[in-house]
């Protein structure tokens, strides 16, 4: 099947057959869903209903279509919905355009809902199920983009790697297609995993995005803008939420938070929660609150440790929030790099977090480190 299949929002829509596209996706290029005298689009109907015009396939793909504008205005439950029951199609290794895009967008919902396990569960699935897949076309690399996010959020650099090594392979026609689908997403992975790495800072995220005429998306300065936040904030130069707020505000008079939920790790790692979901709601984005809410403690307060971090694990903790990687901690005191490992797991158990950035926050809002 071409790439070509999948049409735009508009009101240029027809029933007729045509290749499926990730470019004629583009949240870009949606009307959200009216017509252009102003009345419901039909795509409305028939997303909630499953009838009315069009064969079955047709059908589908515009319930994805919804689905997709919907998951970037950050309306999970509706995205969901338009989706309907999840197709079986990719466990039996008959998955289609159509099948992996649902599964990349049920991913993406899942990972942003904080549900990781069953982001993982079904991006296994996936995995399998685009086999039959040309290779070097944008479905095949769906999936990569998926798991990049995931391992990136967990600070897994092996798994992103392989993740970034598969993305790499990409012609440039399904990199515009994919860009098209999830605008600056790749780009941003691609930024977030090189300083996972150490190797730099976020460039200019938007200079980037000039380069690879990209600059039409409304997420593209929503992604520049987070990683200046995250940017200020790691290096203590301060105003890290008040430009967070004006991300924020931006957000929610394009009606674009896409790159806020792709960012929602990293942004919970770093700010306090409660103040990331208070804000959220000042700046009209009501619907992300439970993303960055805490669980209730009834204090307020940071609820404490069960089990005190050692001498050791301090010592290892304070070089993790130094930026130095688990093989220069090894060589600054002089133990195995399986040790530092082992160190790290129950620094993050005791911590109750997942990864180093949560685990430093974590530590200083107890006092563990300074």
């Amino acid at each position: 099947m071409e790439p070509n299949d999948l049409r735009p929002m508009s009101s240029s829509w027809s029933t007729g057959s045509t290749p499926v596209n990730g470019e004629a996706l583009s949240p870009e290029r949606a009307d959200n869903g009216t017509l252009d005298n102003g009345d419901a689009h039909p795509l409305v109907t028939v997303a909630s209903q499953g009838a009315g015009i069009g064969t079955t396939e047709q059908v589908r793909r515009l319930r994805l279509n919804l689905a997709l504008q919907h998951w970037h205005r950050g309306e999970l439950t509706e995205a969901i919905a338009c989706l309907g029951p999840e197709d079986d199609a990719v466990a039996t290794n008959d998955a289609g355009p159509e099948t992996v895009l649902e599964g990349v967008l049920r991913g993406f919902v899942a990972r942003a809902r904080s549900v990781e396990d069953v982001a993982i569960r079904g991006l296994s699935r996936l995995e399998r199920g685009i086999l039959k897949l040309p290779l070097e076309s944008v479905w095949s690399a769906l999936p990569s983009l998926l798991h990049c996010g995931l391992a990136l959020d967990a600070d897994n650099t092996s798994e992103a790697a392989n993740a970034m090594r598969r993305l790499s392979l990409m012609p440039a026609s399904a990199r515009r297609e994919m860009n098209a689908l999830f605008p600056g997403m790749l780009m941003a992975s691609k930024l977030r995993f090189a300083r996972q790495q150490g190797r730099h800072g976020f460039r200019p995220f938007r200079t980037v995005g000039d380069r690879l005429n990209l600059s039409a998306f409304p997420q593209i300065p929503l992604y520049h803008q987070l990683m200046e936040t995250i940017r200020r904030f790691d290096s203590g130069s301060g105003h890290g939420l008040a430009l967070l707020r004006t991300t924020a505000r931006a957000a929610s008079e394009a009606h674009v938070v896409s790159p806020i939920l792709d960012f929602r790790a990293e942004l919970q790692a770093r700010f306090e929660h409660t103040r990331l979901a208070e804000l959220m709601a000042e700046e009209g984005l009501d619907r992300l609150y439970p993303l960055f809410e805490l669980e209730p403690s009834g204090s307020g307060e940071a609820t404490p440790m069960h089990e005190p971090i050692s001498d050791r694990e301090r010592s290892v903790l304070e070089l993790i929030a130094n930026g130095l990687s688990n093989q220069s901690i090894a060589d600054r005191l002089h133990i195995s790099l399986h040790t530092v490992k082992t160190h790290a797991r129950r620094i993050n158990a005791k911590l109750g977090v997942r990864s180093r950035t949560q685990a430093i926050v974590r530590a200083r809002e107890l006092g563990v480190i300074v």
